[in-house]
Parts: C-alpha cells; sequence; structure tokens
C-alpha cells in the first residue's frame, strides 16, 4: 500500500511542491523507516516500517522518474525508458542478493544501517543540486 496507493497523488504533489522537494522529502521518511526498523522487531513495528519505505520509496521513484522525462529528447524516450528500467531493476536485483547475505552476518539492524551512509550522500546531492538550481535562477 505504501508503495502503490501513493501513485495516485505523488504527480499532483510534485507538480505543487516541486520534484527536488518531494525527493527530499521521500528521504527524510526513509530516515524515519530507519528509526522505526530499528526501535524494534515485532510486528506493529514491521506493518509500519514496511508502509513507511513503501512510501518513501514511492517518492524517490515517482520524484526520479520525473525527472528522466526532462533529460532526452523526444526520439530517444523509449530507448532511455528502457534503459532505466532495466538499470533500476538489476540494482534491486544486486541490492536484493545482497541484503540477504547482509541480513546473514549482520542481522535487521546491520541491514538498516547500511542503508543511513547511502541517504546521506543522496541527500547531499539533492541539496546540491537544488542550490546550483537556485543560483543558476538568481544569475537569469
Amino acid at each position: 500500500m505504501g508503495m502503490f496507493l501513493p501513485s495516485f497523488f505523488t504527480g499532483v504533489l510534485i507538480q505543487k511542491f516541486g520534484v527536488y522537494r518531494i525527493i527530499t522529502t521521500g528521504l527524510l521518511i526513509l530516515f524515519v523507516y530507519i528509526f522505526i526498523a530499528l526501535s524494534g522487531t515485532d510486528f506493529t513495528h514491521f506493518v509500519s516500517a514496511l508502509f513507511i519505505v513503501g512510501l518513501g520509496w514511492n517518492f524517490l521513484f515517482i520524484g526520479g522518474s520525473s525527472l528522466l522525462t526532462k533529460v532526452y529528447r523526444l526520439e530517444e524516450k523509449e530507448k532511455t525508458q528502457a534503459f532505466h528500467d532495466f538499470t533500476v531493476f538489476a540494482v534491486i536485483s544486486i541490492a536484493s542478493f545482497f541484503a540477504g547475505s547482509l541480513f546473514n552476518y549482520w542481522g535487521w539492524n546491520g541491514v538498516n544501517i547500511v542503508l543511513i551512509p547511502m541517504l546521506v550522500v543522496t541527500l547531499i546531492a539533492v541539496i546540491q543540486i537544488t542550490m546550483q538550481n537556485k543560483r543558476e535562477q538568481k544569475n537569469q
């Protein structure tokens, strides 16, 4: 539910608040997910964490996909989308493979803690892009 139900309104949120704000919100939601996931392993923690991670994923995936539509020419549309989908699902497959090994060696907490540096790097990149876009708009 957290992954796909928000898709009905994520596009509207992107139009209203901007794609980088939605991506940033998605990243912040994933930090909330990590907090919930590290807080416990009972049923309510798992259900809450699954919904929250799905919501954060949705904001990031839809936000990233909407950014993709701005970087190619019309005649490149099909090839670009195919390359994007292949890359996303290949990375997801590889990450899932390593998540099992990570869980085996470091447990539930380790799987979640490993996300923190990736989220921080992504958040820094989004902040830098946002600041660069503001500077460019200011200079025009």
